[in-house]
């Protein structure tokens, strides 16, 4: 009760930010006056941009960073959360790992079950868009039905998300298993996704 008293009042894209993004996270990204931004002039020329010959690029950019001072919405996703490769590597070994990571526990073992379940069986709605058809949708991203019925290889019960620039990842418990690809190139985001888990489970041997 103590700490839900803490956080009463609090904005709860900067509770967020410290309580989540906080986790072992990079420190590149800072909240300041409703907005997301780079902290630092070493992290913003690392910041990755689709090439203006992707023919998505310019509507993308358009509708990137719509957060407004003092508004009340929460996060969407594409909405500009910047984040690297290492933070994107850490959560997901979390996940693996069943809640836990570098000795400290983030989630608790059910938590993590149940954000990999399936919630929409027998509702309307489909991932297919996203993930290829096999997927059901768990607590953030689609999770894996069976072996089959993907267009990729993987485990029942993996998980994937994408962004809509192209970045895309997946965590296999089974395989204790990680995948991320960070590409900027939006026309070719279902493209480059697929290829990236066919080469790398076509490269596992045991």
């Amino acid at each position: 009760m103590e700490r839900l008293r803490e956080l009463r009042g609090q904005d709860t894209r900067e509770r967020d930010l410290a309580n989540i993004l906080g986790f072992e996270h990079s420190r590149a990204v800072r909240w300041k006056e409703g907005q997301m931004y780079v902290d630092r002039a070493e992290y913003l020329v690392r910041l990755a941009d689709a090439l203006d010959s992707d023919p998505l690029a310019g509507d993308m950019r358009k509708s990137a960073f719509h957060l407004s001072p003092g508004s009340k919405s929460y996060f969407r996703g594409g909405g500009g959360l910047v984040g690297t490769a290492e933070d994107y590597l850490k959560f997901a070994q979390m996940v693996v790992n069943g809640g836990e990571f570098n000795g400290r526990r983030y989630l608790s073992k059910k938590t993590v079950e149940f954000m990999l379940s399936n919630h929409i069986a027998g509702m309307g709605g489909t991932t297919i868009a996203t993930t290829g058809p096999g997927y059901g949708f768990g607590l953030g991203w689609g999770v894996r039905l069976d072996e089959g019925m993907g267009y990729a290889p993987g485990s029942k019960g993996d998980a994937m998300w994408a962004g809509a620039w192209g970045t895309s990842f997946w965590v296999d418990r089974k395989e204790g298993l990680v995948g991320i690809l960070m590409s900027q190139a939006p026309s070719k985001r279902y493209d480059t996704r697929m290829l990236m888990k066919n080469l790398v489970y076509g490269a596992m041997v045991n």
